[in-house]
């Protein structure tokens, strides 16, 4: 039964992805972007890392470009470094593109935005309902 578990376990890691040390889904893919999007909205499209406030890793997969105006998103996290955090996760969501600025409603009313820079980066913020910190965090493109 034991090495059943072990087995079971090493072929769930196996078929994940890691980006930053962060596992992804297996099915986590990108899709390219339809001729029909407009560029402003085919710039966020692809695999997107970085760490919040410089220290806590971060991926964001814009997995679909579904609209001019909506995609499909893959939000990663890594377990937090204080002990009774939280685990590391990943959720899908559905983004809302605003002109240069990828809005990801996140859960219990946490907000995410990424804002399209000129140098190709994103440049992300993360607020907590309640509160007037914001956490910033610079995203770069990965390659395929």
């Amino acid at each position: 039964m034991k090495k059943l578990v072990f087995v079971s376990a090493v072929l769930l890691f196996a078929t994940c992805v890691s980006a930053q040390g962060i596992l992804l889904p297996p099915d986590a893919v990108v899709q390219p972007p339809a001729e029909a999007i407009s560029a402003n909205a085919k710039v966020f499209s692809g695999r997107w890392e970085g760490r919040w406030d410089e220290r806590m890793p971060h991926v964001l997969v814009v997995e679909e470009i579904k609209s001019g105006f909506e995609a499909a998103v893959l939000y990663a996290w890594q377990e937090a470094p204080a002990p009774n955090s939280w685990s590391a996760g990943w959720y899908r969501t559905t983004a809302v593109i605003d002109g240069n600025t990828l809005r990801v409603p996140l859960r219990n009313g946490v907000k995410a935005w990424y804002e399209y820079q000129a140098d190709g980066s994103l440049k992300a913020s993360y607020l907590r309902p309640n509160s007037t910190t914001q956490n910033i965090a610079v995203l770069q493109k990965a390659r395929p």
